[in-house]
């Protein structure tokens, strides 16, 4: 047995690697077709269920399939901050575009309840799992092209810019802010005075806490990418 856990485990990567090839190149039809045919050594790795279901999410017409991956992982830890931040977002997303929201609320109501927790009994650690969640939903409202609503939740999520703002979640947060400059161009939006001042002033703050954080963006930082923002 621990010779056979030994090879799945070098042959996990493999698998992923070739599925990713596929995924890059857009072809989810084909990713999904690699990864099942490992189904019969691979459906128990977490690895596997959470690429998968990655990919169902990807696919836009397999939530349901999605979320049976998604709470599994989930039902395989004995704490939420446990798994990763990026699953619990998409399942509460999964949830969302099924009509499951006080699904996707109760679940977010348990991560805030352990981040708070966690908090109390280590007050130094950073907690952005609930953080990532917001950011994500805040996303899907965006790409439906209901921007306000969407981006004052990307803001809710980030208000703590000390505490929340990592190069991680400005990753995310961006996304959203790409998407209403593109808007505001095409006049797609107009914004009222109140809301451009709370856009403004979060900028503003964003820039001021991420001047030290690296971006995915060799040789830039947080706080530039804010700026630049602002600027367009």
């Amino acid at each position: 047995l621990s010779e056979y856990n030994t090879q799945l485990e070098q042959y996990i990567p493999t698998v992923m690697l070739q599925a990713k090839i596929f995924w890059d190149a857009g072809n989810l039809k084909q990713a999904e077709k690699l990864l099942r045919q490992s189904e019969q050594f691979c459906s128990q790795h977490d690895h596997w269920k959470m690429n998968l279901a990655h990919i169902y999410f990807s696919q836009e017409n397999n939530f349901l399939q999605a979320i049976t991956l998604y709470e599994d992982l989930i039902q395989s830890k004995q704490s939420l901050l446990q798994v990763k931040a990026i699953v619990l977002a998409n399942l509460c997303v999964s949830y969302i575009m099924t009509s499951q929201n006080i699904k996707a609320e109760k679940l977010m109501e348990r991560v805030k309840e352990e981040e708070t927790k966690k908090l109390q009994d280590q007050p130094d650690q950073k907690v952005t799992h609930l953080c990532i969640i917001n950011l994500v939903v805040g996303t899907l409202y965006c790409s439906k092209q209901n921007l306000p609503f969407g981006i004052s939740r990307v803001m809710e999520s980030l208000h703590m810019t000390k505490v929340n703002l990592t190069s991680e979640t400005w990753d995310y947060a961006k996304r959203g802010f790409v998407q209403l400059v593109d808007s505001l161009a095409k006049n797609l939006l107009i914004l009222t005075d109140n809301q451009w001042s709370e856009v403004l002033n979060f900028l503003d703050m964003v820039d001021k806490d991420g001047k030290e954080m690296p971006t995915s963006v060799r040789d830039q930082t947080v706080s530039y990418e804010a700026r630049l923002v602002k600027l367009m």
